[in-house]
């Protein structure tokens, strides 16, 4: 290598990031052009390198624990203090340099709760349980003692506050989710994405640049498939699929020259790297290790596996990180989960991922000699456990060479990490973000005697949805939908229609299920009243039935009206009656604009049993049915089935069923 040359890598000497780059070139260059001299190859890339890098000069300072420093500084600033990068780009001092008060707050809440919860799961299938609950309330206020510490961070008036350690909270842990989710979706789905060849390259050259150090004898591939696999050609083509884009010949072209040039064995891990399903179905792993597991011990915590599986446990998984795992952080993987097709994490919330196990378990269950179904828990618990066990190992290599990456201590980088916390029988995804629901068979190893159904985030679970409402599409939910191995349409919209049907008829009949419960407070706390439903529900009662008046603050049930002008109310009150003559005074009270726009809401008090039969016909069935109906929308169209929109905005359930 050329003197200058050389004084321009010693000056990025400390830079790994651009000694990873240039490594690689040369790990790449030699494959292809063993020709070369080793000396030759290094200055074709340092040259490259040196020709083709530019500093930004648009960037004047870079913070790092809250300061300031300037960009010139900064190379030696980074190589001696070696900070921790957060995810929103603020950097730290490493734990060994500035003792960190916050962390032993936190630390206390942690350990606490992870008592609450051992005791919560000691009583976990008492017949009475009084003392889970108790555990539970303790274990989750310590957990939202411990998550309320990230609010007075950002809290400018909280002693604590830190603006950049609130925003890196936020980042790191995106950083971490997406990292893992990256994981589980390449390793679980083979989901894939490639934004150029030079990527196809880049992937390959890792992957033979592995250190591999595990030659099972014991393993065996399907002959058809290896003869198939190693074939450069099949193998470009793979590799070409997972172009976002349709490549050129030429391009495809260069990728088989490369692989031509790569031993048989390495384009082997090259095909199987995220690929489970196939390695599983291609090679003797069931036979050779997984049916042994099944044949052990009851394994329902992958956290912590029985004595008699760690052995062969521990062989599957350096199969895992010899054949299946790639380590590496995808340039792309913040794209990736927000805008890729995902094919294994089924739902993301906050920090949780569920992964779908489906196209695994089937495969090992078509494979394995031992063979399990549904119907035996033990035997599917465990098989799912051996999965489990093997994707954690991997997601704490993944989460560990992150924060390694990032400037976190060897002492501290196992701190952070995922644990397997539910196995799920069945899960209903809607739309709506953060909304499903779930039948819950194990939590953190301790199998449930009855299983539990979980609903999130669905209206039917809000204390505003009508009681009834409520107790009828939970109960269509979970026995419809949750427990039956297949949803019958038809039994669906026949309870769907007798709900509906239910509201109609009571709204008919005068009886006050179906009103909506509300509260009106006194006059004087709203700033503008009359743009107040509720106030507005109220004086229109008041002013119809002076002999019984609400009186604020109160409870009331509201009914939807549908007086759009004084014909509505001509065509079906009898002009003679005290009612019209109310009715009148109010359309033509100056303090309301009940006239251009109607009445559209009236309330009824806690002592009235029912709808006054003169005011039934001016309910608005069809708006107050929507309203009630609305809460199992998300649920229906989670099926399948095709919901249709009315001019107003609104939904209603159809039997067309989406395919």
């Amino acid at each position: 290598m050329t003197t200058e040359n050389q004084q321009y890598v010693n000056s990025f000497r400390n830079r790994s990031m651009m000694i990873d780059y240039c490594q690689r070139m040369i790990k790449m260059l030699r494959i292809m052009h063993p020709e070369m001299s080793e000396s030759r190859i290094k200055e074709t890339v340092i040259s490259t390198v040196k020709k083709r890098m530019s500093n930004p000069s648009n960037i004047e300072h870079i913070q790092i624990d809250g300061q300031d420093i300037p960009v010139n500084d900064f190379d030696n600033i980074f190589i001696n203090i070696q900070p921790i990068m957060s995810g929103s780009g603020t950097m730290y001092y490493r734990h060994e340099q500035v003792e960190n008060e916050r962390i032993k707050m936190i630390n206390t809440f942690t350990t606490n709760r992870k008592i609450a919860k051992k005791k919560m799961f000691e009583h976990i299938n008492d017949e009475d349980q009084t003392l889970h609950d108790s555990y539970e309330m303790e274990q989750k206020t310590w957990k939202i003692m411990n998550n309320s510490f990230y609010g007075v961070l950002i809290q400018r008036q909280s002693q604590f506050h830190d603006n950049h350690s609130g925003k890196s909270v936020t980042a790191s842990g995106v950083d971490i989710i997406s990292t893992s989710i990256n994981l589980y979706e390449k390793l679980l789905g083979n989901n894939i994405y490639f934004e150029s060849v030079d990527e196809i390259f880049n992937y390959i050259t890792r992957i033979v640049s592995e250190n591999y150090d595990v030659n099972d004898s014991s393993l065996t591939f399907n002959e058809d498939r290896f003869k198939q696999i190693i074939d450069p050609g099949y193998l470009t083509e793979y590799l070409a699929g997972f172009l976002v884009y349709k490549p050129k010949c030429e391009e495809l072209n260069l990728v088989t020259q490369y692989l031509e040039k790569i031993p048989a064995k390495y384009r082997l891990r090259i095909y199987y790297k995220n690929n489970m399903i196939k390695f599983f179905e291609d090679t003797n792993i069931v036979d050779l290790y997984v049916d042994k597991c099944l044949s052990g011990s009851k394994f329902y915590d992958p956290n912590e596996p029985p004595e008699d599986l760690v052995e062969n446990l521990t062989k599957i998984w350096n199969l895992f990180r010899n054949y299946l795992l790639y380590n590496y952080q995808d340039f792309h993987r913040f794209k990736n989960v927000k805008e890729r097709k995902r094919r294994s994490v089924l739902l993301v919330d906050t920090d949780s991922s569920f992964v779908y196990l489906d196209p695994i378990l089937t495969t090992i269950r078509e494979k394995s000699s031992i063979g399990f179904n549904e119907d035996d828990v033990d035997s599917l618990v465990s098989a799912v456990n051996i999965i489990m066990y093997e994707i954690m190992k991997c997601t704490d290599e993944a989460i560990y060479k992150f924060q390694r990456e990032t400037g976190v201590p060897e002492s501290h980088a196992h701190v952070v990490g995922l644990k397997n916390e539910f196995l799920l029988k069945k899960i209903m995804l809607t739309k709506n973000k953060k909304s499903y629901a779930q039948i819950i068979l194990l939590q953190e190893g301790n199998l449930l005697d009855k299983p539990d159904f979980d609903i999130k985030g669905l209206a039917i679970r809000k204390v505003s949805t009508n009681a009834v409402v409520r107790k009828d599409i939970s109960n269509l939910l979970k026995e419809e939908i949750l427990i039956p191995t297949e949803v019958e349409y038809s039994n669906i919209i026949r309870r769907y229609k007798e709900l509906e049907e239910k509201i109609v008829k009571s709204l008919q009949k005068g009886e006050l299920d179906f009103t909506i419960p509300s509260k009106v407070n006194v006059l004087e706390s709203y700033k503008n009243p009359f743009t107040i439903q509720a106030f507005n529900a109220t004086y229109v009662w008041n002013m119809l039935y002076p002999q019984s008046p609400i009186v604020p603050p109160a409870k009331i049930r509201t009914i939807k009206t549908n007086i759009d002008s004084w014909d509505d109310i001509e065509s079906n009150i009898d002009q003679s009656s005290e009612l019209y003559a109310n009715f009148k005074k109010l359309w033509n009270d100056p303090n309301t604009e009940f006239d251009k726009k109607g009445i559209k809401a009236i309330a009824i008090g806690e002592e009235t049993k029912s709808i006054p039969e003169e005011l039934r016909p001016f309910v608005n069935i069809n708006e107050m049915l929507n309203n009630h109906i609305a809460a199992g929308i998300p649920i229906i169209e989670s099926v399948g089935l095709k919901t249709l929109a009315l001019t107003n905005g609104k939904y209603i359930p159809s039997n067309i069923v989406n395919i």
